[in-house]
């Protein structure tokens, strides 16, 4: 795996035919990864080779051949994943590549993708139509929220929350409710950005799973609505650390002055140094000379300057 990962780091034409040799040859799976990888970073020179990849009889080799070409992109790409659209065994794979392509010719295709009987199949069109961004899926991604299939769902929320879909604002507040998309709904819609999702996103703050709470904090801090503050000021003092590291990233992100005295506190007195350096980090974003000047003292005193420059 360190090998095909030094060749694909090399860039040198002259190592495809020993990468395809071992992929032909070699079964683990992270090795047949890395030689996907390798053949993406060496780039045009190795779409003959990954095509030659496609006629194979053995499904995994066609599959990294796929991830191959996804990686490399380009009109030599385009046309030889579109045919592998047709394959059963490598569709989803083909779909994904696809998405990173972001040829907006795939859309139909894509689309079509969301009724195939396969879930890995339509999850990863879902995906792929979400990576491209073009307008014309929004309508067949709503419909896909509705899938049988919870993985299906959760990719076309996600999808139409990197579109910027206003049409998906209302259903994916209805989501909410949906245990199993919950968590995508949310973050979906603090892509969006819309303060009608504020509300309903307020309310799961009162959920008692963490990682839901975590990911209405997320969302309410990209919509930035000065209306959330004193719902994210509350989460400071949230009983997951998780909770409170993102309110505090959170009001950071907003940046509203009457957030300060209450980061401050959790900055000195969280009993989590992630959760202190973020809210000393949310503080300096913010930037009244009342921030900066208790960022600058609990700084002296904790000698956090190197580990609030990784956040």
């Amino acid at each position: 795996i360190a090998a095909a990962r030094a060749l694909g780091d090399l860039a040198d034409p002259a190592s495809i035919p020993s990468l395809m040799d071992a992929l032909q040859n070699e079964y683990d799976r992270d090795l047949r990864l890395a030689i996907a990888e390798a053949l993406g970073k060496i780039g045009q020179p190795a779409v003959d080779a990954l095509m030659t990849g496609l006629e194979s009889d053995d499904m995994q080799v066609r599959r990294t051949a796929v991830r191959g070409l996804g990686r490399i992109g380009g009109e030599a790409a385009f046309d030889p994943l579109m045919e592998a659209l047709r394959d059963e065994s490598v569709r989803d794979a083909a779909a994904r590549a696809l998405g990173h392509i972001g040829d907006t010719r795939a859309v139909p295709h894509l689309i079509e993708g969301l009724k195939d009987y396969s879930m890995f199949v339509r999850a990863a069109s879902a995906e792929a139509l979400g990576m491209i961004g073009d307008p014309a899926a929004e309508e067949a991604l709503l419909e896909a929220v509705g899938d049988k299939n919870g993985e299906v769902r959760r990719s076309a929320a996600k999808a139409l929350g990197q579109m910027r879909s206003a049409m998906a604002v209302e259903p994916l507040i209805t989501e909410l409710g949906d245990l199993t998309v919950r968590t995508a709904a949310a973050e979906a819609l603090g892509m969006i950005g819309d303060p009608r999702a504020v509300e309903p996103l307020i309310k799961l703050l009162a959920n008692m799973h963490g990682k839901t709470r975590q990911y209405a904090v997320d969302a309410l801090g990209e919509i930035g609505d000065p209306s959330v503050i004193q719902a994210l000021v509350g989460r400071l003092t949230d009983r997951d650390m998780l909770v409170r590291r993102s309110a505090a990233k959170a009001l950071g992100r907003v940046g509203d002055p009457s957030a300060v005295e209450s980061l401050i506190h959790a900055m000195k007195h969280d009993e989590e140094i992630i959760v202190s350096w973020q809210a000393a980090y949310a503080l300096e974003l913010i930037g009244t000379d009342e921030a900066k000047e208790a960022v600058e003292t609990w700084r002296a005193e904790h000698g956090a300057t190197e580990a609030m420059a990784t956040l």
